[in-house]
Formats: structure tokens, C-alpha cells, sequence
């Protein structure tokens, strides 16, 4: 069994009574919850006056929760050994409006060895550092999760460290560590089904590296595919049974190839309809695998999706006019009946403006229809669905502050604009979304050459 409860601020320390059959006498698990390197979590005005702890199940069930003024004593009564759990922190203001939220990962409950759970609680909103940083940095370097705990990052210009070596962020321990140096600095990678293992492509040459065994593994062109060199540099979109590094998203050469890596890590091709530069790219559930932009010439999206049988995939032209805007970002809107592209220029090199793309009904004729919101003068963007609306991260294309990485929140309306700055100035992060529900920036420069190491996160109000 655990029992639960909390210590005076800045931490909360809980503790649950765990039990396992035949054991007369539990063992306690303590539950710290910290603030990482921000001081005001919970006193910033308006301030935390009610924290609530929930512990839920796998399948999202509640488990138990508890709640008392910031310093009482919290108690969940007994949970089994066997157990999969996550613990949620809720701190809520006066009016009870949600100010702070802190999740763990999964965990066997019974498998924790030194019987401590740490739980990072942040500002709703709003970028905060949990403890500890990168081990060293890479600008414009290529994220990913590994194992639903490690945030990896590797690529790019490394900083203090070859580009090739990855550094992880560790999201149980909180803190960072040095990975492996890998056989070549990665333009794309596509993190395995079982998020034990990374195919990494740069140029012709592709390597599944395992980390669970300590494999590396050389990997030939899948059929159709001439070489990797036609989509390295491409952005990696994850469906619901494969994930398809897509090289019309990248910049340079045009191309109509998508690797699609299925769970099992084996390798196909598939072939849009029309070779693109700089294409927009993402998942939409009911449709597929939605590619937008890119190419002067019809169509101006395509969607990319598995036929009746489920044999090959098909590409699937959308009637919209030709969109030769290029790097752009895609994200889903209005629970995916529609597609905004956010981000990228038009030829001349302007900036263009949000666009929505109505899918739902679009069957002889489909329209673009220009969003009025901002920002769109960005490069390298990122945008992520929020229950509010829209997440966006991307570099500065003017002024002394050219290339930083910024970030804005955007409602689902286009009407609310706000913006997100993060703790510590950097340029050239990369943006990934973490295991616990927040959106995770790493690594980048702060601007006079040195590597930006602590890691930043931002959790949306409610999901």
C-alpha cells in the first residue's frame, strides 16, 4: 500500500501505502511533487490555494485522488503492488481556476526501486524548467522520444559535443545525460513502434539503431525507393499503425517518395501524386496522411492513405487549387474536420498567410480560405493541437532577433493570440512533444554561441 502526504512548499511530498498479496506490512512510496527551477510556481499571483492528487490508471480510471490547502497532509489509501499508475497534480486558485498541473509517466508501482516517484508541477501555459539540462547542446538538431521516458536530441550543429552524439532528458529521473555517437549526424529520424529504436537517415545512408541491444543495423532502400537521398531531410508524421518520413517536406530538390516505416520496422514506399519542395504534412484521423503546398502545379493537397484492402497505399487528390507556398506546417482543427497551414512563403519570398482547408465535403471543388490571426512571418515551424486550439513554435525572420525560436498560442477561432515566452531565450530549438502530455523545447543557442542546455515545457490548461 502507499499513503499520501504533503510537506510544506515549494515541495509536496506524498506517500501512498503499497501492498502486495500475503504482505501484512506495506512499504511506502513517496511522491515528491517539485518545481524544477522555477520559484513561483505556486505562489505566483493568483496564487495555488487548493492541491488535489489524483492517481489514474492505465485506461485513464481514477484510482484515488485527494486534495488539501498547499502544506496539509493528502492520503490515497492503498494501492497493489502490480499496479499501473500515473500521478497528476491539480493546484487550483481561489476561484477554483486551474493554475498548475504536474504528471508522471506510467509506472508499475511495485517495480520502483527505491520506492520515490518525482512529479514535475508548472504554471499552466506557460514554459517552465524542470531540474537539470542537457549534458550539451545541438542547434536546428532532430527530437524524438525513446522508450515513452527519454527525450533525445542529435543533429543539427552540435555545441560542445559532435552532432552526432545524442543528448537525452530523462523524464523519470528529471535529469540529463550523455547518449551514444552514432555512425553519421541524422538529417531524419523515425523513432520504432516500440520506441526502443531510431532508423536515422542522412543523404544515402540509413541505420537502425537499437537501443535496446546495442545494435546498429545497416538498412537497404525498401523497393521503389532509389535511395534514401530521396527523403532524407524529411519530416516524420506518426499514424495509428505506421509512421511516413515524408521527403516532400523538405527543402531543395522536389520529390514524390514517402518512407513508411510499419510497427513491425519494416520498410515500404509510397508515391504522392506530384513531386514537392517544402510540402506541409500531417496526420488527420478519418482521412489520413494529409500532404499540402509545395508545388505550383495541381493538386494543391493530397492525402495519402491505405485502399479498400488495406494492400498499397494510395494517394488520393484533393481538388484544391495549386499551392506553391513552402515551408509550412500542417495541424488539426475543429477535432480534425479541418487542416490549418501555418508558417512558410509564397515564390517572391512574402510571407503567407494562415490557411484553412476544409476536408470534410470537399469532393468537385475545394476552396482555401485565408485565417485572420497571427503570426506568419516564421520559419521552421511546428504547431501542435491544443484543446484551446493551437500551439506554434518557429523562428523570427527579421531584426536583431533572426532566427530565435518563439512561441505563440493561438484559439481555434484565430482570434486570440498570445504569447508564450519561453524561461530562457534560445535559437534554433527543436520542439517535440514529451510523454506526459507537455510540449518539450531543447536544446538551440542562446544567442551568443552558446548551447542553450536547460529544457523547457509547456502544458495546455486541460486535455
Amino acid at each position: 500500500m502507499y499513503r499520501i502526504g504533503v510537506r510544506s512548499l515549494p515541495l509536496l511530498y506524498t506517500g501512498l501505502l503499497l501492498a502486495s498479496a500475503g504482505c501484512s506490512d506495506p512499504e511506502t512510496l513517496v511522491v515528491e511533487v517539485m518545481t524544477g527551477q522555477e520559484t513561483d510556481t505556486f505562489s505566483l499571483d493568483p496564487a495555488v490555494t487548493r492541491v488535489e492528487l489524483r492517481a489514474v490508471g492505465n485506461d485513464g480510471a481514477s484510482l484515488g485522488n485527494a486534495s488539501a490547502a498547499p502544506g496539509g497532509e493528502l492520503s490515497l489509501g492503498t494501492l497493489s503492488t502490480e499496479t499501473l499508475a500515473r500521478f497528476e497534480v491539480h493546484g487550483y486558485d481561489v476561484d477554483g481556476e486551474l493554475r498548475v498541473r504536474g504528471r508522471s509517466l506510467s509506472l508499475v508501482l511495485g517495480g520502483i526501486d527505491n520506492g520515490f516517484v518525482p512529479v514535475f508541477a508548472q504554471r499552466v501555459e506557460r514554459w517552465s524548467r524542470p531540474p537539470g539540462a542537457l549534458d550539451h547542446g545541438h542547434v536546428r538538431g532532430v527530437g524524438g522520444v525513446l522508450g515513452e521516458r527519454y527525450l533525445m536530441l542529435i543533429g543539427g550543429e552540435g555545441l560542445g559535443a559532435n552532432p552526432a552524439q545524442i543528448a537525452f532528458y530523462d523524464m523519470l529521473a528529471w535529469g540529463g545525460s550523455q547518449g551514444p555517437v552514432l555512425a553519421f549526424s541524422p538529417e531524419s529520424m523515425v523513432i520504432s513502434a516500440d520506441a526502443q529504436a531510431a532508423l536515422i537517415i542522412a543523404g544515402e545512408r540509413a541505420q537502425w539503431v537499437e537501443f535496446d541491444t546495442g545494435a546498429f543495423i545497416d538498412v537497404q532502400p525498401p523497393e521503389g525507393l532509389g535511395s534514401f537521398a530521396d527523403v532524407s531531410g524529411g519530416r516524420t508524421v506518426v499514424g495509428p499503425d505506421a509512421a511516413y518520413l515524408v521527403g516532400a517536406t523538405r527543402e531543395g530538390e522536389a520529390t514524390d517518395r514517402v518512407l513508411v516505416v510499419e510497427a513491425d520496422r519494416s520498410l515500404r514506399t509510397a508515391r504522392l501524386v506530384r513531386a514537392r519542395a517544402g510540402a506541409a504534412a500531417v496526420w488527420v484521423d478519418g482521412e489520413g496522411l494529409v500532404i499540402a503546398g509545395g508545388s505550383a502545379e495541381t493538386p494543391g493537397v493530397e492525402v495519402l492513405s491505405y485502399d479498400a484492402e488495406e494492400v498499397i497505399l494510395t494517394a488520393d487528390p484533393r481538388p484544391f487549387a495549386a499551392d506553391e507556398v513552402r515551408g509550412a506546417t500542417a495541424v488539426p482543427v475543429n477535432d480534425g474536420g479541418a487542416v490549418w497551414l501555418m508558417c512558410g512563403a509564397a515564390a517572391d519570398g512574402t510571407a503567407a498567410a494562415v490557411r484553412q482547408l476544409d476536408l470534410v465535403g470537399c469532393i468537385d471543388s475545394c476552396i482555401s480560405t485565408e485565417v485572420s490571426t497571427e503570426p506568419s512571418d516564421l520559419q521552421a515551424c511546428n504547431a501542435f493541437a491544443t484543446p484551446g486550439g493551437v500551439l506554434l513554435t518557429g523562428e523570427t525572420t527579421a531584426g536583431e532577433s533572426f532566427g530565435e525560436t518563439v512561441a505563440f498560442g493561438i484559439t481555434a477561432d484565430g482570434q486570440m493570440v498570445q504569447s508564450l515566452p519561453f524561461r530562457e531565450r534560445r535559437w534554433g530549438a527543436t520542439t517535440v512533444a514529451a510523454p506526459n502530455g507537455t510540449l518539450a523545447v531543447l536544446g538551440g543557442s542562446d544567442g551568443d554561441g552558446e548551447p542553450a542546455l536547460s529544457v523547457e515545457l509547456l502544458f495546455p490548461v486541460e486535455d
